[in-house]
């Protein structure tokens, strides 16, 4: 699966994140910032993404594919720590 980083200053500015596929365009350092509780996540997968010098040119497609992780399974998990967060 290849994703691209098309819409990367739409993301940053927007509070939308409402699939998968916009989790997989956006870098891993605006998905760490905007979502910190995502970090555990990166942590669980061996991912040593929170604090990586390129995690602010790499987005989180590029992340799946480098360390080989199932992207459905890995955006899910990422998307309900989000909903979580985002309950009232």
């Amino acid at each position: 699966m290849q994703f691209r980083k098309d819409n990367a200053a739409y993301l940053c500015e927007s509070n939308n994140v409402n699939d998968e596929f916009t989790l997989a365009q956006m870098t891993v350092a605006d998905l760490l910032a905007r979502f910190p509780q995502t970090i555990p996540v990166f942590n669980r997968h061996g991912m040593a993404c929170a604090g990586c010098d390129i995690a602010d040119l790499e987005t989180v497609g590029e992340a799946i594919e480098i360390y080989r992780l199932d992207a459905a399974l890995f955006l899910a998990e990422l998307m309900q720590v989000i909903a979580r967060q985002e309950e009232p």
